[in-house]
């Protein structure tokens, strides 16, 4: 009788990454039609002014590191200016991703454990985030992260020195996407100080040395960047908003001491653990595991990967949902490892053990299917009827709403300021809804396109007055003044954007002067310039 042929490591690599495809085209095709939030909108109008030759804060100012505009603007580029560009890039980036997840199981662990990793991350991460969170800031963190932790894996082709210029290149580019989460220096520094841990010598130059190249990536990136906003005069816009205006946003919800942080902080990690159970339950299992069963150097980093990426949450003490997205990457791993050890176990008929990895696994399918599992049948739903045209876009965006935002109403602006205004007419925004600019393709006459810095507590008095001056020289067509839009953690208190002008008596005069009430879009008011106005 022939012996069985074996499957080449070539097919098999090949059937898993179509398989990591299929999941991602699967899970991922019903987020197409998802409206974009706020957070969406920033990133997008400002990647769009960054094509245009535009810099932020100089040219639009927002408070966030610069990171994630220039792959909005990447986005622009391939799939151009609509809100489906975002999306598509969405499942462009998460595919790539999961393959990188993928491949670094592989390397650390066995291919199991990379294929289970990337499909559980396409799982999670598109069945469970809704739409306001997709494809937001922290979501674009894990690929950057993946690919630094393999580059700094021994490669067969390529000098040692320049895979950890690489990876010190691709830190950079964390931290230029959200500053806390550069502590994935950490795992990276154990992994090199741990590789090959027992040979003697223990070439100690030899791992300074890496350590050195890494670094000289890493501050050459911030380095090159920091020359180009100094060029460009805008480096004096970028450290003060990072530096002195966020801390002052940052400390809104700072707690005085650490045991306030632990009662404000406790509730909230147990609530995370059991909402997703599915990749939380099997790390958790997996952690242990390695840390009294399988010790490894791959497994003391990817254990150190999770807990420095949970502590950048935790420093920023905001715990939005999109805020702990880098967490699926580490955590599917996680759970990628604790699969493939199930399998060696019922290979060694260690039966029991085999069968309480796959309780732990089933326990946290059922919860998170429970949990999340109606709403992407529902997503599937919408999408299938708004492809056949049986549903209306507009009855559709009714059942988005973030609670101080109107998604129905933000769309349906975009639609009269298409319909009543020309490309190159100027309309400017008294709130934050930018995502009505970049779908409008309409512009504002001022860097301050959203009231954040304006209506801030701390906010400063010349970046007021340079508003005033910029609205006066050229006034806008339109003027759209947002109510039921309350941003306490701006304001500290529940006061809306309408409610807030009042503090602003320069700025309401000039409405009340140069302006007429048009149309009422709720919870928004149209303007149009028509001196002399009739009273609000």
């Amino acid at each position: 009788m022939p012996e069985p042929t074996a499957v080449p490591r070539t097919s098999l690599r090949f059937a898993a990454i179509l398989l990591i495809l299929f999941a991602v085209i699967i899970a991922g095709w019903p987020t197409i039609w998802l409206p974009l939030g706020r957070d969406h909108g920033t990133a997008a109008y400002i990647g769009d002014l960054i094509l245009k030759g535009k810099m932020p804060f100089t040219d639009a100012w927002e408070i966030r590191t610069p990171g994630i505009y220039y792959i909005y603007a990447l986005a622009i580029t391939l799939f151009g200016k609509t809100g489906e560009a975002v999306r598509y890039m969405d499942l462009l980036y998460q595919f790539f991703t999961a393959l990188a997840l993928y491949f670094l199981g592989r390397r650390w662990f066995n291919a199991l454990t990379g294929t289970i990793a990337a499909l559980l991350y396409v799982m999670v991460y598109f069945w469970s985030t809704d739409f306001w969170s997709l494809f937001d800031t922290d979501s674009t963190i894990a690929l950057p992260a993946v690919l630094a932790l393999l580059a700094i894996l021994p490669h067969h082709r390529g000098p040692r020195a320049g895979w950890d210029f690489i990876t010190g290149l691709l830190i950079a580019a964390v931290v230029l996407i959200r500053i806390t989460q550069g502590l994935l220096f950490l795992p990276i520094l154990t992994a090199i100080l741990l590789e090959r841990m027992n040979d003697r010598p223990y070439r100690w130059k030899a791992r300074l040395f890496r350590i050195l190249t890494m670094s000289l990536g890493f501050i050459g990136a911030l380095g090159f960047y920091a020359a180009y906003l100094v060029y460009k005069g805008a480096f004096h816009d970028f450290y003060y908003t990072l530096f002195v205006f966020a801390p002052q946003y940052t400390a809104l919800t700072q707690q005085k001491s650490f045991m306030d942080f632990l009662h404000f902080a406790a509730p909230i990690h147990w609530h995370f653990i059991f909402k997703f159970g599915l990749p939380v339950l099997p790390a958790l299992t997996a952690g242990g595991l390695i840390l009294i069963h399988r010790r490894s150097a791959a497994g003391f980093t990817l254990l150190l990967w999770c807990l420095a990426t949970l502590l950048a949450i935790d420093v920023m003490a905001k715990f939005y949902a999109y805020h702990w997205l880098p967490l699926f990457a580490p955590m599917a791993l996680l759970a990628g490892f604790l699969a493939g050890l199930g399998y060696d176990l019922f290979s060694q008929k260690r039966v029991f053990l085999a069968l309480l990895i796959v309780v732990v696994f089933l326990y946290g399918l059922s919860g998170f299917i429970s949990r999340f599992g109606p709403a992407a049948l529902k997503r599937v739903e919408n999408a299938w009827v708004l492809e056949t045209g049986e549903l209306d876009y507009f009855r559709y965006l009714e059942q988005f709403s973030s609670g101080d935002s109107s998604i129905a109403a933000n769309y349906a602006a975009v639609k009269y300021l298409k319909e009543h205004t020309k490309p190159d007419d100027p309309v400017f925004i008294w709130g934050f809804e930018p995502e009505i600019y970049y779908l409008s393709d309409r512009y504002p006459p001022t860097r301050f396109f959203i009231n954040y810095p304006i209506i801030a507590r701390w906010h400063r008095k010349d970046w007021y007055e340079e508003l005033l001056r910029d609205l006066i020289e050229k006034p806008p067509v339109y003027v759209l003044l947002l109510a039921d839009d309350a941003m306490p953690w701006i304001t500290g208190e529940g006061l809306d954007s309408l409610q807030l002008l009042g503090r602003f008596p320069e700025l309401r005069r000039f409405f009340l002067d140069n302006y007429q009430l048009e149309q009422t879009i709720a919870p928004i008011h149209v303007l149009r310039h028509q001196p002399p106005s009739q009273p609000l």
